[in-house]
């Protein structure tokens, strides 16, 4: 492991980066008693299924050991002999909470030490409390390609707590992704120190008929740009990205909403993007409110509240992403957004019509009234659509996009199901990976004008709502009232509205 200020290991899927890394940490905790680290991930709840298992197989699972020197089959009674050991220096870790609800390993102290126990603090990178007012030692980012720089430059203020030299390191492992990713550029820089693993690093891997059936199985899986990422360890572009003017660094921001207990208008007020800093916040009045809705059961369905400013730009405030949820939680969810925000309209996948009627059942729509319809069908010209979204992707004459999303915007715990099939859990997730289908395999570069059908719920939702929003003036409602009488948010409106806050 070196010892560099900033280190990230890269490599293809299934190399034994994090094994590598988790041991070095445990190493060092066992060496320098009272040493506190943080392992973190953009979100918490990946980490249970991720790092946190690589770490119990390495310290628990004799094989991990033997297959350096005995490859697949070791002497039975070296492997029972060899758990025994594990699981009397280890097991001790893990006594107490699950991996999922875990929020630290403590160490034993060696006899003659009576100083605090060395630590590992497991916490996700939406937890700044956890992670900005306790110190440590060193911290390792899984997946660290999920962290914006701004969040890994940010770690480093936790970095100060005693321990072996003057060097905090603060180190990640991932995947490999774009190019013009801020991990690459970084190590141009000589800032942070780029180390690549392979295949040959895994002994899993070239020790095991298992192993290389797996390594064999990811060279059939994938293909394209997940093929150069994920088996040749290549940071590459997407190839034929819809959106490749998206940039998280750019597009998303930090911050909560407020509403006003007078007016009853809503804000958000913002801790990064558009000029905020951690010291300094940027108040945005938010003008109106709609929502673009993608149906789903297998594939995830995808509720999304997006607000216009005084300016014409569009924020995404609020977000539903799940499946297997029936047409009830959904209209449900819908009627939680309009009383919040009075949202008009939502715009819907036209694809199922009676969907769209039990909304505005739900939301208190009389039928036949079209004019006064809160759920509306969405328009499903997909390259329209798209054309509307990449043009507020786009910097204005100020020097920003006009379309942003609020990072924390998910309003629920990510799916279960989705993160069990490791794929996208809200809709900025899905942009990177959101590509054009290939006609031909043999002519790679020959395109079709319809994006590839998978992992693209959020893309469609984001769709409806930016083709309705096109050319609208977000202080005017369409004409007529807005709101129908006797609806939700007829009946809200009367009403005066307290003063809170959304940690959404």
């Amino acid at each position: 492991m070196s010892w560099a200020r900033e280190v990230v290991y890269c490599g293809p899927v299934g190399v034994a980066k994090t094994a590598q890394i988790v041991y070095w940490c445990h190493s060092m905790c066992r060496q320098y008693p009272g040493l506190r680290f943080l392992w973190t991930r953009k979100e918490r709840v990946r980490m249970t299924q991720a790092v946190l298992k690589t770490f119990r197989k390495v310290l628990l699972d004799p094989m991990f050991w033997l297959l350096h020197r005995y490859g697949e089959s070791p002497p039975e009674e070296l492997v029972e002999a060899a758990r025994k050991q594990l699981h009397h220096d280890n097991g001790y870790l893990f006594e107490g909470p699950s991996d999922a609800t875990r929020e630290m390993y403590t160490y034993r102290r060696p006899r003659g030490y009576y100083g605090p126990p060395s630590e590992i603090v497991v916490a996700g990178l939406g937890d700044d409390t956890r992670l900005y007012s306790s110190e440590y030692w060193g911290g390792f980012v899984n997946e660290s390609k999920e962290c914006l720089l701004e969040e890994w430059e940010h770690l480093r203020r936790a970095l100060r707590n005693d321990g072996p030299g003057t060097v905090h390191p603060l180190i990640g492992d991932t995947n490999p992704g774009p190019p013009r990713h801020w991990i690459p550029e970084r190590a141009k820089t000589g800032r942070l120190n780029l180390v690549e693993v392979d295949w040959a690093d895994n002994p899993w891997i070239i020790r095991t008929q298992e192993g290389a059936a797996y390594k064999k199985d990811i060279r059939e899986l994938y293909t394209g740009h997940r093929l150069r990422r994920n088996y040749y360890g290549e940071w590459c572009s997407a190839e034929g990205q819809v959106y490749p003017e998206w940039e998280d660094s750019k597009h998303l921001v930090r911050g909560s909403l407020e509403q006003d207990e007078a007016s009853g208008d809503w804000s958000l007020i913002l801790t990064k993007g558009l000029g905020a800093t951690l010291d300094k916040v940027v108040r945005v009045p938010l003008k109106r409110f709609f929502a673009g809705q993608d149906w789903g059961w297998t594939n995830p369905g995808s509720q999304q509240v997006w607000a216009f400013d005084d300016k014409n730009r569009v924020f995404l405030v609020r977000q539903h992403h799940h499946s297997e949820k029936p047409l009830d939680w959904w209209a449900e969810v819908a009627e939680e957004n309009h009383k919040l925000f009075g949202l008009q309209p939502i715009a819907c996948d036209p694809s199922s019509p009676g969907n769209i009627e039990a909304f505005n059942d739900r939301l208190g729509v009389p039928r036949g009234r079209s004019t006064a319809r809160i759920a509306i069908k969405g328009e499903n010209s997909i390259e329209a659509g798209i054309d509307h979204v990449r043009d507020r992707l786009m910097d204005a004459e100020d020097g920003y996009p006009r379309l942003f999303v609020l990072e924390n915007s998910l309003a629920h715990q990510p799916d279960p199901i989705l993160v069990q099939r490791n794929v996208p859990t809200c809709m900025q997730d899905e942009i990177p990976a959101y590509v054009y289908e290939e006609v031909d395999s043999d002519k790679p570069d020959t395109r079709r004008d319809q994006p590839m059908k998978k992992n693209d719920h959020g893309m469609d939702a984001m769709r409806y709502a930016m083709a309705w929003a096109w050319r609208r003036d977000p202080k005017e409602p369409d004409g007529g009232p807005l709101y129908p009488p006797g609806s939700w948010g007829d009946m809200l409106s009367s009403h005066k509205k307290r003063r809170r806050r959304m940690p959404i």
